[in-house]
């Protein structure tokens, strides 16, 4: 990276730099458990300003400029954290086009930080029939069931893919404290 910097990308530096710092040490503090330390990782993120750096302005990101981004990638792997998780907030994702009320209810407070999202799209193998839906009225009732949801265990609402009965496949936020939402088991992985 350039000395040369302009004042602006010098002081991100200077605060990815701090940032970075911190980091290092909740990364090495044995009494955390690694659900504290992300927590506390995302915290100072959002506080450096660096957790909605590369999220569109339209939703409350930063939408940085390129030499930002390298400025930021640059100091992170500087200190050896480009791996760590929760720096950076999630994008969009199947949610970048919807509009009120989930934009409010769900894609805001995910991209801020407020609401963990999973995605449940695999069915299990030894099933007939794939996850239905079915609409009367203002009320969507879904049967079935999926093999892997992946972040489902810490998440606060499901981007489901459900079949629709005369409607066909759609993506359904399922809020996991719905009635009927279960979550049998849960695993790690090293991903």
């Amino acid at each position: 990276m350039p000395d040369n910097l302009n004042q602006a990308a010098a002081e991100l530096r200077q605060v990815t730099q701090d940032f970075s710092q911190s980091v290092q040490t909740i990364l090495r503090d044995s009494n955390l458990s690694d659900k504290e330390k992300g927590t506390r990782i995302g915290d100072m993120s959002r506080t450096a300003g660096l957790y909605q750096l590369t999220q569109p302005k339209d939703v409350g990101g930063r939408n940085a400029t390129y030499l930002e981004q390298a400025v930021v990638h640059d100091e992170l792997g500087a200190h050896n954290l480009c791996h760590v998780g929760g720096i950076f907030g999630p994008s969009p994702g199947v949610l970048a086009g919807v509009e009120e009320p989930l934009r409010t209810s769900h894609l805001i407070p995910m991209l801020k930080g407020e609401k963990r999202m999973a995605f449940g799209f695999t069915e299990p193998r030894d099933i007939e029939q794939p996850t239905q839906g079915s609409v009367e009225g203002e009320t969507l009732t879904i049967n079935g069931q999926k093999s892997y949801v992946t972040g489902g265990a810490s998440a606060d609402f499901i981007n489901t893919l459900v079949t629709i009965g005369g409607q066909g496949p759609m993506m359904v936020v399922v809020d996991r404290d719905s009635t009927g939402v279960e979550i049998k088991e849960t695993f790690g992985s090293i991903d």
